[in-house]
């Protein structure tokens, strides 16, 4: 098991130093805009881990394009356009990933709540950059006809093509990754383990250092073009096996895109049906 961000690095290689270029502490005019023409957000909730209700959730957002706006340091967003908004509270960590339909990059801004009123959610930002877009090719995200969806976990699993994982670093700081393969390759159910292998990416691996600090995650899996919202599962505590030494047979993707590690959830709860 990976438990140290030494023997993390040593499976998917050290995040080369450009990739930090692009992050940048505030929303510029390219940021506005695209949030000005997204209908569709992940968000990524997370409360002080130390507290006696201490959790990470994954849910979604929505709404008419501009549903969220905001300025060069601040977000708003409607408490009505979000799934879930628990845990929530002055001071929680706001990781978030926008979407615009038909086009294949996102926008990764990971924020802290500053207050909530009656209405609306206000988050100061902390990092915003744009995220690749292989998550979104590998799952098709936006070649999906409307249709029926199994209500069976294991059935939805299986057909899920997309998933947002949530992460809260010991320091509070909150991470929003998408992840995208297939129906039947993007997560597992094998008995009570859920599970999924991480493909090659940006080499961030933000997630997983997190999850090393701290091993508690929340999940939004998704059906394109379900009439239904994500199914959300809280987790704890999740481990990074290293992908060579498992090798699940299940993995029909391993050839075309070989993944470094796996995710494994022994311990869950599924928030939303």
């Amino acid at each position: 098991m990976i438990d140290s961000v030494a023997m993390l690095e040593a499976v998917t290689g050290c995040t080369p130093p450009a990739m930090h270029l692009k992050v940048i502490d505030h929303l510029d005019e390219g940021a506005l805009q695209w949030l000005a023409q997204s209908p569709l957000a992940f968000v990524g909730l997370g409360s002080d881990l130390r507290a006696a209700k201490a959790g990470v959730i994954a849910t979604i957002g929505g709404g008419a394009p501009g549903f969220v706006s905001g300025d060069a340091r601040r977000l708003r967003i409607p408490l009505a356009s979000l799934d879930n908004a628990e845990p929530l509270a002055v001071g929680a960590s706001f990781g978030s990933l926008f979407l615009i339909p038909g086009i294949r990059e996102a926008l990764r801004i990971n924020s802290r709540v500053e207050a909530v009123d009656s209405d609306h959610l206000h988050v100061v930002v902390e990092e915003c950059y744009g995220h690749c877009a292989k998550a979104v090719i590998r799952s098709d995200l936006w070649v999906a006809q409307p249709g029926d969806v199994p209500t069976d976990l294991a059935a939805f699993v299986a057909a899920s093509r997309f998933l947002a994982l949530a992460t809260v670093s010991a320091g509070g700081q909150a991470d929003l990754s998408p992840k995208g393969d297939p129906a039947g390759c993007m997560a597992m159910l094998d008995g009570d383990r859920l599970w999924f292998a991480d493909r090659p990416g940006n080499r961030r691996v933000d997630s997983f250092r997190n999850i090393v600090e701290q091993a508690q995650t929340g999940i939004a899996l998704l059906v394109p073009g379900a009439a239904r919202p994500p199914r959300s599962v809280t987790s704890y505590p999740p481990y990074l096996p290293d992908f060579q030494r498992i090798r699940p047979s299940a993995d029909r993707q391993a050839e075309r895109w070989p993944p470094a590690l796996c995710l494994v959830i022994q311990k869950w709860q599924v928030l939303s049906k």
